[in-house]
Order: C-alpha cells, then structure tokens, then sequence
C-alpha cells in the first residue's frame, strides 16, 4: 500500500489548491467563492484533479450556498446543476467513464447546503477540473485525500520531526492523516501545558478534553473507532508530564483525521511520527541467555536471582482478568519492581538488564465470563476423572476478546523496556503450545474429538472444530500481535503441526504446514517473531523432519529462535541433561533456554523438592551455568 510520508501532511497540510504530489495523502485550504451575479457560469475555479489518482475524496464546506462542480477535460459536465451526469439534489452514486462517482447532492449532507462532497471509486480517467458555485460570496474549506495514484510507489513507513508554534488560549492546526496509512504513532513534547486533539473526518472529537471527545480523560485510554485502534496518552501526557502527549493508531486508518493542539500556555512543540512497519532499531532487544520459565500450575511470576537474563509471569487470563474489562497486573507489576532492584544491583540499563516475560494461559485457564459469552465445550486432559470446559477459540468472538485483552497488555506494557517478550496463547488447550494438544491424551481422544464438533457458541448455534479453523486461528493469533504489540517480540511455543482426524481423533503431523505457520509468522512479525520448542530433552535431535529441524531451519534464515527444556520430573532429567540439552540447542543456533521450575534448588534436589519455587541456590547453579549462558548470547541475530 502506498503511503503518504508524513512530513507533508503534518507539516504543510494546508496548501492554495490541490497538490497531488505525493502517492496518497490529504491536504485542507481555503477557496474565496464568489456570488454568481446573476451568470449561471461565474464560477470560482477550485484546481484540477490528474488524471489516475485513486480513492479520491473531496468535500466542501461553507456557511453560505456553494455547490461543488466537476467537469471532464472535454468539457463533459459530471457534476452540474442542471445538466450533468449529477444534478440531483440528494446523495447518489452515478457511473461515467469506466468509474462510479458519488455526490452528496446539491442540498448537501444531511440537508446542511454548502456542505457537499464528491468521491470516485477507482482512478480518475482523465483529468478532472473542480469548480464552485456561489449562491452568496464567502470562503469554503477545500478537504481533499486519495489512496493511490497511477505508476506510484511510495514509502511503506518512515519516521520525522518537525517543530510547531502554539498560541495560548487557542488551538492550532497540526496537519492531516489520510487513509490506509498503517501503525502510526505521533508524539508531541513540549515544556509547556499543550493538549493533543485528533478529529475524525465528520468532525468528531475522538481525543480531546476542550472540547469534550470521545476520549477526554487524563490518563491513558483506547477506543475502536470506524475501525481503528485509537490510543491516547491522556491529557496528564506521559508519566504524568504535561506537554508530553501520544496519539497511536494501529492499523491502517480508515478515513482522513485531523490533528490539533490546544495551548493552555503559548509555546513551542516538537511534534515527533512514524507510520508502518515498526524500524527494526525501535524492536526491543530479546532477553537472551537463560530465562526462568514460571510455575505451571498457578499464576506466577520469577523474580530475578542469580544470574539470569530473564523470567515469566505465567498468568491464568481468569487471574488477569476476572471480570470483564477488569484486569489485575498486580504480578506483572511486582515483577517489573524486583528486575529494576536487581538490573540496579547489577549496573544493568532496563534496555539490557533482566526482562519480564508475559505467558498468558488462555484455553482451559480462560475466565468464566469468556466461557460463557463465546460458548466452550467439555474437555479432558488425561483421562475423564477431570473435566475442564475448553472455550470455542477457533471462532472470531473469543478471537475478539483474546485481542481486546492483548491490547489492554500492550497499552501497559508495550514501551516498557523492561518486557522482553509475550507469549502467543490465543488457540491453546490447556498448555501454551500452538499447534500442540487438541483432544488431550489417547485415552480421551475420540470423546474430545466429538464434543469440538458438536460445539456450540452461547447463542446455540453448531460452530464444530475443523483444521481449517484451527490453522486460520494460528494466522489471526499472528496478525493480532502484529497489530496490537509494536515493539515487543512475541514468543511462540510450538511442536509439529497437527492433523486430528475427525471419527477419532487421533492425529497425525505435517512438517510442511508447520513450515507453512512459522514462515507466516516472519513475513508478518520479521524480527518479532521468536519461534521454539517447549519440550527439549537431552536425547532430541534436529532431523527426520521434527520440531528442531524446522527451527534450525528458520534459524538459519537469521531469525532467534528458543527451547524450553525438559522438566526435572521422575529422575529422567537432571541438571547435567540440563547441560546436554542446552548444548544442543547452541549447537542449533539459538541464543534463548527457557529453565525447568527448579533449576536453582540444591544439587541432587532438583526432582525432590516439593515446592521448586522456594528455592535458594540460584547463584551456585547459575555460576554452573555461565560458560553456556555466554555461547547462547553469542547466537543472538540483530
């Protein structure tokens, strides 16, 4: 999609006519109208429109009786009262030229005349030659965007900056965004008491406290408007500094916004932007070394303790949010408190120091509330002595509500540098693997396999489970973190594909559609994009075709990849299997291991201890484990 770089629109959005300069964009001026007299073609000329510009929007607006004019290059009058192709006094869309053109009609949008606009679905055929009519004299304002235009291939992102003057007690005009731009971000600092607005295209107030918008609050807040994804800052700005707002859009806009600065003091603003795919200098750094993998069992976060490079917080999405909207970061944010403690002790910068890691367990941990609104099935890990409800994840409403609650994460945690990674979990069972555990054990595959295809949503209609949703809802998880997390890496725990047959279900697995996923995820994430194994054991090999092979193979591409090792359970796994199997995974180009609960108990103890949490021999175990800790940091790719 071609793009309009942003320094034009933000910085020179009002022009004396029409300025096509640009592959996609949005400009405003003035245009003086001046009183017919009488003569039915006095008429002021407003500028002309080349020929194959797309997606083209003009709209005009005035206190006085002004009607919009459009005429072909040979004189064909497309839009005239009364002898165009349009001369039709209400909203209709007409064909000429290969094109439809829609006109809100000469009386205007919602009967307001001098308020008129006209909209070509296409590229212009020809060059266009715009006019007004004045029933009065007066001056109209000219708003005018496009998406496209012939032969043009501009800038899929990009970054600036530029200074602007506030006057106090007034607002000022910073420029205009127009549609299909994608991720954009647009800060405003300054020393003074400055408030960003941001208008819609009707003039909706969508962030402003003066006058009252839709967003108008002093701290941070969001809201999906005509299909975005707004952030503010707030009008307290950025940690509580006046003067130091943001605005960010995730996605692609949908219509042309306006930006405006309200000046409570007159001052100076640098007014800072980007659009599009994040610079891959701003992508937080992956913690690499050794991470601490968090309990399994209940919501837990590992504080920092020897010398490590990272710890989870493995959250049920019940504990994060019990009610609806309602969500407790309590653990989060205690862990946040202990990494600046120790990055502090260590002379580590929260950029290089300790990193917390977000897991949030979905599936089976998902809350009751999202059971019910989206429907969930009778499930079974192991055996029928345990009955879970797993919700409908393969359906778009809990997709919804996996990505309502990611962004309410990313609006927290995003810019913390602090975070490392978060977790994919939107399309797990009970375990945060994607592509793992569909119908549990053997023992209860067929009845797990005919409760998904008997599953019905909360309005009872039949929504069975098919692998196709099932691969669908691994690519929706991918754009949803693309779109809600900009500058922290996602983390996807994975084993080889599956195929469930639908009598059985049992499964069967498709080296090639697990090749498939993981290269949808780099074409879309890139360096965001943090593929691994959750189950490496000291007798793992990377051939014939299993998980290790595909990451070594995507790892190869110049991409990080993780391993999650083996448990210590049941003396199969010991601190020098933990050794073996980091050294493979070295061996296999990853920078990143992902540690067993109980890593840092005594020596011999790691299997017995009851509760691996309470641990407190991490500095000795760690020490054991720092020639590996520097190999894995010797694979890290920029």
């Amino acid at each position: 999609m071609n793009k309009l770089m942003l320094i034009a629109l933000l910085s020179s959005s009002i022009y004396a006519g029409f300025d096509f300069g640009e592959c996609s964009g949005s400009g405003t001026f003035e245009q003086q109208i001046v009183h017919y007299n009488g003569d039915y073609e006095n008429t002021a000329l407003v500028g002309e429109i080349p020929y194959g510009i797309k997606g083209l929007k003009v709209t005009l607006s005035s206190d006085k009786d002004v009607d919009i004019r459009l005429y072909a290059d040979n004189g064909d009058k497309i839009v005239h009262w009364p002898y165009g192709v349009h001369n039709q006094p209400s909203e209709a869309t007409k064909p000429y030229n290969g094109v439809d053109i829609t006109y809100s009609g000469y009386n205007g949008v919602n009967g307001e005349r001098g308020n008129e606009f006209i909209s070509v679905d296409g590229a212009t055929p020809s060059v266009f030659i715009m006019k007004a009519f004045g029933y009065k004299a007066g001056y109209a304002t000219v708003k005018y965007s496009w998406t496209g235009k012939e032969g043009c291939s501009g800038k899929e992102s990009g970054s600036g900056s530029f200074n602007q003057e506030i006057l106090h007690d007034a607002t000022s005009l910073v420029g205009s965004i127009p549609p299909n731009v994608s991720n954009i971000e647009i800060k405003l600092k300054s020393d003074k008491d400055l408030d960003i607005q941001l208008y819609g295209q009707d003039g909706t107030a969508i962030a402003s406290w003066k006058p009252t918008g839709i967003m108008s609050g002093k701290d941070k807040q969001s809201i999906d408007y005509h299909g975005m994804h707004i952030r503010w800052s707030g009008y307290n700005g950025v940690d509580g500094y006046l003067g130091n707002e943001f605005i960010k859009i995730d996605g692609n806009t949908t219509e042309v916004l306006t930006m405006k600065v309200y000046g409570y003091q007159s001052g100076s603003a640098e007014v800072l932007y980007t659009w599009g795919d994040v610079n891959s200098s701003d992508i937080k750094k992956i913690p690499s070394g050794f991470i601490m993998r968090g309990k399994a069992k209940s919501s837990y976060c590992d504080f920092a303790r020897g010398d490590v490079d990272g710890g989870y917080c493995q959250i049920a999405w019940s504990d994060l949010e019990p009610t609806k909207g309602q969500y407790d970061f309590s653990l989060i944010d205690e862990a946040l408190e202990h990494a600046k403690v120790y990055n502090k002790s260590k002379n580590l910068s929260e950029k290089d120091g300790f990193k917390v890691l977000i897991r949030i367990r979905t599936g089976v941990y998902s809350p009751s509330w999202v059971k019910s609104e989206v429907g969930a099935v009778d499930w079974y890990f192991k055996d029928e002595s345990k009955l879970e409800k797993l919700p409908i994840f393969w359906e778009e409403p809990f997709q919804n509500l996996y990505k309502d609650m990611m962004r309410a994460l990313a609006d927290r945690y995003d810019n913390n540098d602090m975070i490392g990674l978060v977790a994919a979990g939107m399309c797990m069972t009970k375990h945060t693997e994607i592509m793992w555990n569909r119908t549990g054990r053997a023992e209860v595959n067929s009845i797990d396999m005919q409760n998904l295809l008997n599953a019905h949503d909360a309005n009872g209609t039949l929504v069975p489970y098919t692998n196709e949703k099932d691969y669908s809802c691994l690519e929706k998880q991918v754009d949803i973190h693309k779109s809600v997390w900009t500058r922290t890496p996602t983390i996807f725990g994975s084993h080889i594909y599956q195929i469930y047959n639908y009598t059985t279900g049992k499964r069967t697995q498709s080296y090639d559609k697990t090749l498939d996923i993981f290269n949808y995820c780099i074409d879309n994430l890139g360096k965001r994009c943090i593929l691994g194994n959750n189950n490496l054991s000291q007798t793992d090999n990377n051939y014939d075709n299993n998980i290790n092979k595909a990451l070594q193979t995507i790892n190869q591409l110049n991409y990080n990849t993780y391993y999650q090792t083996h448990v210590f359970k049941d003396g199969v796994f010991d601190f020098d299997d933990l050794k073996t199997a980091t050294d493979k995974a070295i061996s296999w180009g990853s920078p990143m291991i992902e540690l067993p609960m109980g890593w840092d108990c005594p020596e011999g103890e790691e299997i017995t201890t009851s509760d691996k949490t309470q641990c407190s021999s991490a500095d000795v175990k760690s020490a054991l484990l720092s020639s590996y800790r520097t190999r894995l940091k010797e694979n890290f790719k920029k």
